[in-house]
């Protein structure tokens, strides 16, 4: 799958838990698209509803 696939695939499912959980996520070129699939096996996000921020963290 090209990475252009890959991230109208990720759009699709984001949309779809935006409206099962009433969330959206506004991001201008914080989009990162890793060529390695097993990078992300260990993928977190942060956890601060107050801040309104959304960082990813990858263990490595």
């Amino acid at each position: 799958m090209s990475t252009e696939q890959r991230f109208e695939q990720f759009v699709r499912e984001l949309t779809a838990i935006s409206k099962k959980h009433g969330v959206a996520v506004m991001s201008i070129g914080g989009v990162f698209i890793l060529d390695d699939a097993n990078a992300m096996q260990d993928i977190a996000y942060t956890c601060d509803a107050s801040s309104g921020d959304l960082e990813f963290r990858l263990s490595q």
